[in-house]
């Protein structure tokens, strides 16, 4: 992967170019500049094609978005004032993004107030931890979550998550969560 500067004019150009939610700058210079290629399957923008290195705020939606569609069959909506909350009409799904490649270590933290928001639906709710640079995502119920959070007797309204990828533990639950880390999106 090469890291290249361009100017306001082009990356402008680029957005009109691209399909919303699903397309980075690479995807769409791959499809300019690489016809044949992209014909030939090789370079889609399709939503399990997205390229997770790049680490804009855009990717970081476009990321979300291809998971969605990619993990669960029904249509989504944005769970309005928050960006990265997700609702259909059968499930929630709350991402919280950390986003640089190679981190071994990765942090997020669920305020009380969310968790209790969350908590109180009436349809199952899921915390998507991710990394879209390294296309890493840990989609745990929150169920589980809270089950964990009561076994080691976590007493904060807030619960930070402190994810060594190396070994997927979740440090400050004690918890090993590689059974919730998608294989499919994972590098």
């Amino acid at each position: 992967m090469k890291t290249i500067e361009i100017d306001d004019d082009v990356f402008n150009f680029l957005k009109l170019k691209a399909e919303p939610f699903i397309d980075t700058p690479n995807t769409v210079l791959r499809r300019i500049l690489l016809p044949k290629e992209s014909s030939r399957g090789l370079s889609s923008t399709h939503s399990h094609d997205i390229e997770p290195r790049c680490v804009s705020q855009t990717t970081k939606e476009a990321f979300m978005h291809a998971y969605l569609k990619r993990r669960y069959p029904e249509s989504f909506r944005v769970r309005s004032p928050y960006r990265t909350m997700f609702e259909s009409e059968k499930r929630i799904v709350y991402f919280q993004n950390f986003n640089k490649q190679g981190a071994v270590n990765l942090w997020y933290r669920l305020s009380g107030k969310i968790l209790e928001m969350l908590a109180e639906a009436k349809k199952p709710v899921f915390i998507c931890f991710t990394n879209p640079a390294d296309g890493v995502v840990y989609d745990i119920p929150l169920s589980d979550i809270l089950s964990q959070s009561k076994k080691v007797n976590w007493n904060r309204a807030d619960i930070e998550a402190n994810i060594d990828t190396s070994n997927g533990r979740w440090r400050d639950l004690d918890w090993n969560i590689n059974e919730y880390l998608d294989k499919h999106t994972a590098q």
